[in-house]
């Protein structure tokens, strides 16, 4: 899969611009901006790259309630991947026979993804501030933000942590971990496929994950498991 996974990469970059600057026209929050530029890269990896890591789901792993409801229903058959490459880690599962992939995380340390804003790795956290316009360093506990839909920002040392609510009650984490005032690891992570538990909650998976974030030298985001 090398040489044919390297030219689709390619190609993928070659998109990832193209959605960052017909993304900065859109209406909406900054943040989400930044999200669905995440997104739609993840989401062209999945379609036009070999995954190097996949597993059916079995017994209480298709397990999943609605979210007004305490009645536990199971799919029929699920299965999760994993798509790996140089600096770059995404995960997704399908839950029919389809085999129809939904993104459960987005995982870089690649300085050559550009998102919108143009925020990459590499980039000043000032720059990020900027697109965002918010304040993230030395943030005031009652600061507000008149940008963002992110329901929640905690700062941990090296991690700028951005929660987004979901209904179903399995939220939505934008992480961005920093060193030296520039942002050197990007991470998004869903809260689950249609209610199935998010990837790290199945140890397989998850350990496979973070075996390639060793081998790539990434760090662990605050509360990954």
């Amino acid at each position: 899969m090398n040489k044919k996974f390297f030219c689709v990469l390619v190609i993928v970059l070659t998109f990832g611009f193209i959605s960052v600057s017909s993304a900065a026209n859109l209406p909406g929050n900054l943040d989400d901006k930044l999200i669905d530029s995440i997104k739609s890269l993840a989401n062209r990896i999945i379609a036009h790259n070999k995954h190097v890591f996949e597993q059916k789901l079995t017994g209480r792993e298709l397990d999943y309630q609605e979210w007004d409801s305490n009645v536990t229903k199971h799919f029929r058959s699920a299965w999760d991947r994993v798509w790996a490459k140089n600096q770059t880690i995404v995960a997704a599962t399908a839950t029919d026979n389809r085999r129809n992939f939904k993104l459960d995380h987005f995982i870089t340390s690649d300085p050559n993804y550009i998102f919108a804003g143009g925020i990459h790795v590499g980039s000043r956290l000032s720059e990020l501030e900027r697109y965002l316009r918010t304040r993230l360093i030395n943030r005031p506990s009652d600061y507000t933000d008149n940008h963002l839909s992110a329901t929640g920002i905690f700062l941990e040392r090296g991690c700028i942590h951005m929660n987004y609510y979901e209904f179903t009650g399995y939220d939505d984490d934008l992480y961005i971990m920093h060193s030296n005032g520039r942002i050197t690891q990007i991470g998004y992570f869903t809260g689950g496929t249609y209610l199935l538990r998010t990837i790290s909650s199945r140890s397989r998976t998850a350990n496979f994950i973070r075996s390639q974030m060793r081998k790539m030298g990434m760090k662990n985001f605050p509360n990954m498991q």
